[in-house]
């Protein structure tokens, strides 16, 4: 029965914090500025083809680069001269995406996936590596820079308190854990 239990719990604490190794990251930036997403392929092969998408733009891609150059076929119109790898090429591979020129629009989650040498055909085999998640907004209104101050210092509160509560409920878990699976003294 005490194996059962702590199986039960290491489902259970999978579930709560799961494990990705896909890169997730958040970008904020303001219109008008150029931006760096990054994206490192892992490994040492060679990139055959690197592809930058937003789910949003259906069958369009915001840039894809194959056979050594960029491939504009179906790039999203929008995108056409705004975007480039950021050392024009796959090097090291860092595949990271330079976007000018930001507007409200470019808002959106964007997605790196690179196909590697050894695959049959470069979009078959394209594997998600990165998901940056753009926000493009104005800078916030010149006024009191108390505000943004407290406004950190009260997010900060915020993420301790919900860490300490996160601490203290997996605690009692766990002793709830341990005290039912304690077998009785003879």
């Amino acid at each position: 029965m005490r194996g059962e239990n702590v199986f039960t719990l290491l489902v259970a604490l999978t579930l709560i914090f799961p494990t990705d190794c896909q890169d997730q990251r958040n970008v904020t930036a303001e219109p008008g500025q150029d931006v760096v997403l990054p994206c490192r392929a892992a490994g040492n092969k060679r990139l055959i083809a690197v592809q930058w998408s937003r789910s949003d733009l259906g069958s369009d891609y915001v840039l894809r680069y194959r056979d050594e150059r960029l491939d504009e076929e179906n790039q999203n119109p929008s995108f056409r001269t705004r975007v480039a790898l950021l050392d024009g090429a796959v090097k090291d591979g860092d595949v990271s995406l330079v976007l000018k020129n930001l507007t409200a629009s470019d808002t959106g989650a964007y997605e790196c996936g690179v196909a590697q040498r050894g695959a049959a055909e470069a979009n078959a085999n394209m594997k998600l590596i990165s998901t940056i998640y753009l926000q493009v907004a104005p800078p916030p209104p010149p006024g009191n820079p108390e505000d943004s101050r407290n406004t950190g210092s009260r997010n900060l509160h915020l993420g301790l308190i919900v860490s300490v509560i996160l601490v203290v409920v997996l605690i009692v878990a766990a002793s709830v854990l341990v005290l039912t699976c304690r077998e009785p003294n003879s």
